[in-house]
């Protein structure tokens, strides 16, 4: 099947370029990213942006329910197959041979929703000079930690499954796809005062899911009734999205659409504060110790745990 690393080398899970000072997976060949500072940016697409294991799909369905006024049955699921700058395929040699994310995009219809894990620095400059709506969520490092150990797990080479080698490497400049801390930092500092960004944090959204559901659809131009509201917010809690999820997975090819390459599961439990269990109290205070320097000139807060309704 295309797109999945069944059978592979898991050590392909470490191929890499170095661009601009950052490690980019090779499902981001340096070709998409110069591709994409001339991607066409159409001024009623929608661009949802996260670090990995932030809330991506959470958001997804959020905004494809907004879009469609809450009815599920008008979703484009073709859109959950693509992200704008990967290459969906079973290794680095295939790539050449692929049509990456973008190329897919550029065939569909509008209005477009487009999922992106890229850094500022590398998303195509028409969303700013054409300011396009852009959703950014941001996660609790801790915690996004906690769910991609979870979550790369079972392709990770066996040298490098042990926990302390992660989080080291995590809280490092060397994090494929760029680390968090530069991640965040770029997003806030350049666009949290931006009209045409919405920035929302995981966990507001855990504690105030109705009033942030509402939020998305005022950003995004959509006057929904106040019915419409409580559906999109009951069709979006953790265990009707798994029940979503699960029924997609009954159609062909549905496990490309819920699973990264058909094999690993965007979604988890979705929990805040369950890095509790896993880090060390030298371990915390190295994340403590990173954000304190990386955000010291900015405004920018997390929660790191929740109280439990």
């Amino acid at each position: 099947m295309a797109g999945t690393l069944e059978g592979q080398d898991k050590g392909k899970m470490n191929d890499y370029n170095i661009i601009d000072g950052i490690h980019v997976s090779w499902v981001t060949p340096p070709s998409t990213l110069e591709a994409l500072k001339t991607f066409q940016v159409r001024e009623d697409d929608v661009f949802i942006v996260t670090f990995p294991k932030s809330g991506t799909h959470w958001l997804m369905e959020i905004v494809y329910l907004v879009m469609t006024n809450g009815d599920m049955d008008k979703i484009n699921r073709y859109m959950m197959e693509q992200g704008l700058e990967f290459t969906m395929c079973a290794g680095p040699s295939e790539v050449p041979k692929t049509k990456p994310g973008y190329k897919h995009m550029e065939e569909w219809e509008s209005p477009r929703v487009m999922m992106s894990h890229l850094m500022h620095r590398f998303l195509p400059p028409q969303i700013w000079e054409k300011k396009t709506k852009v959703i950014y969520v941001a996660r609790n490092p801790k915690d996004v930690l906690c769910s991609m150990y979870h979550f790369f797990y079972t392709l990770m080479p066996e040298e490098h499954r042990q926990w302390n080698d992660f989080v080291k490497a995590f809280i490092s400049k060397e994090m494929i796809g760029g680390d968090w801390f530069t991640h965040v930092h770029e997003f806030w500092t350049q666009c949290k005062d931006m009209d045409n960004v919405f920035i929302v944090k995981f966990e507001e959204l855990k504690k105030n899911h109705r009033g942030i559901v509402k939020q998305v659809a005022e950003f995004l131009g959509k006057d929904l009734t106040e019915e419409v509201i409580d559906k999109i917010t009951s069709l979006t809690t953790i265990d009707a999205m798994h029940e979503t999820y699960d029924k997609l997975e009954e159609e062909p090819g549905g496990n490309i659409r819920t699973k990264a390459f058909g094999m690993l599961p965007f979604l988890n439990k979705g929990h805040v504060g369950g890095w509790k269990a896993r880090l060390t109290d030298e371990q915390s205070k190295l994340f403590d110790d990173a954000l304190a320097e990386t955000f010291k000139d900015t405004d920018f807060t997390l929660e790191f745990e929740l109280k439990e309704k």
